[in-house]
C-alpha cells in the first residue's frame, strides 16, 4: 500500500463516520496500522495502530485525532 492509498483509505472511513456508519474499532485500528506502514505521518498514529483489543473503545477518538493532525 502506497501512502496515499492510505491517505485515501482515512478519508473514506471518515466519509463513512461523517454520513453516520458505524466502523468498528477494529476496522479503524487496522486503517491507522495500514497508514503507518505506508508512512503517514501523524502524532496519533502509531498510538492508534498499537492499541490493544482492551482499549478499542479509544479508537474512534485516536481516529478523529488522527484526522485532525493530518
Amino acid at each position: 500500500m502506497t501512502r496515499d492509498d492510505a491517505l485515501k483509505q482515512l478519508s473514506h472511513i471518515a466519509r463513512e463516520r461523517a454520513f453516520g456508519r458505524h466502523v468498528g474499532p477494529d476496522r479503524l485500528i487496522q486503517v491507522g496500522l495500514d497508514a503507518l506502514i505506508a508512512e503517514v505521518e501523524s502524532p496519533s498514529l502509531a498510538i492508534l495502530a498499537g492499541l490493544l483489543r482492551s482499549e478499542e473503545p479509544e479508537a474512534p477518538a485516536l481516529f478523529d485525532q488522527v484526522l485532525e493532525e493530518l
